[in-house]
């Protein structure tokens, strides 16, 4: 998030460059809907399509809705912005949903922070610099002490994964 405007510069044409002010939403955006199609895939599992396509319907008219409402008054970042809301709310709708029916939980640390670790870096896209790569570092060395454990538990299996290749 925080080095898109940079690489637009780099990899765009000028006329272009200026779209780095909409990839905050639709980066966080695209980290909602991952989580919103993995929650999906449940349904799909459970052969559950009515509610699978129910919980798309309420992502859709919550989008059509925030388009019309968001588009007039603050432009293009409306659409973006409204991509991000109606893709949190598909993201509810499954999850909320699935725990009714399967013993796993929505709500997690590790989840949590990241979610609001990616708010935080779509928000500091918009400081001037370099207050936007400070509060960015801040919220990755956070996002890093919160989940220190889970960290420290992938970087030994990565070690142990890596021992036993090298053993074959």
């Amino acid at each position: 998030l925080l080095l898109n405007k940079d690489l637009l510069q780099i990899y765009v044409s000028p006329e272009y460059q200026s779209a780095w002010r909409y990839s905050g939403p639709l980066m966080v955006a695209f980290f909602v809907d991952s989580l919103s199609t993995f929650w999906g895939s449940f349904y799909i599992a459970q052969k559950k399509m009515k509610k699978y396509m129910l919980s798309a319907v309420v992502g859709a008219v919550a989008n059509l809705v925030l388009n019309l409402c968001l588009i007039p008054w603050v432009g293009v970042i409306g659409a973006a912005v409204a991509t991000l809301v109606s893709y949190v709310f598909v993201l509810l709708v499954r999850a909320i949903g699935i725990e009714k029916d399967a013993t796993v939980a929505f709500v997690n640390k590790p989840l949590l922070s990241a979610f609001a670790c990616s708010i935080v870096g779509m928000l500091a896209i918009y400081l001037i610099d370099p207050w936007s790569v400070i509060l960015g570092v801040v919220t990755i060395v956070i996002y890093i002490v919160i989940n220190r454990d889970h960290m420290l538990s992938f970087v030994h299996r990565s070690r142990i994964i890596l021992h036993t290749l090298k053993k074959n």
